[in-house]
């Protein structure tokens, strides 16, 4: 990106930086163009944020993996010395240290419920003009 401010910026600068660096990023992100040039611009935010949480849980995913596999060697290993008593994994190892994806949900929920509320009032303000 450049290293001017978007206010220092030209026009032709801006919708070069828009081409070239957050338009391919959108697109790997997951948005249409149409979305990226047509629909609010706040949704490319949402979109990078969920890339972000995705590439995250991949690397985790790939770390537990490796993981897995030292666990699966040392055990295979431990078979050539005497006395070695290394066993493989009785259960999995707890992926997510107490946190409960199914409370959050209901956590949520009345947040969810409030700005749909409130988005809706809005467009219904706006449609009334």
């Amino acid at each position: 990106m450049s290293s001017k401010t978007y206010q220092e910026q030209t026009t032709e600068e801006m919708l070069n930086t828009y081409w070239n660096e957050i338009f391919p990023l959108a697109l790997e992100c997951g948005m249409t163009p149409t979305q990226f040039w047509d629909e609010e611009p706040r949704l490319f935010h949402s979109y990078l944020v969920k890339h972000q949480l995705m590439l995250s849980q991949i690397n985790y995913e790939s770390w537990l993996i490796g993981l897995y596999v030292n666990i699966a060697f040392q055990v295979g290993l431990s078979g050539f010395s005497k006395g070695s008593n290394a066993k493989y994994c009785e259960k999995p190892i707890e992926a997510f240290n107490g946190y409960k994806p199914k409370e959050k949900v209901g956590e949520y929920r009345e947040t969810v419920n409030y700005w749909s509320k409130f988005k809706t009032n809005k467009e219904r303000r706006k449609h009334a003009k």
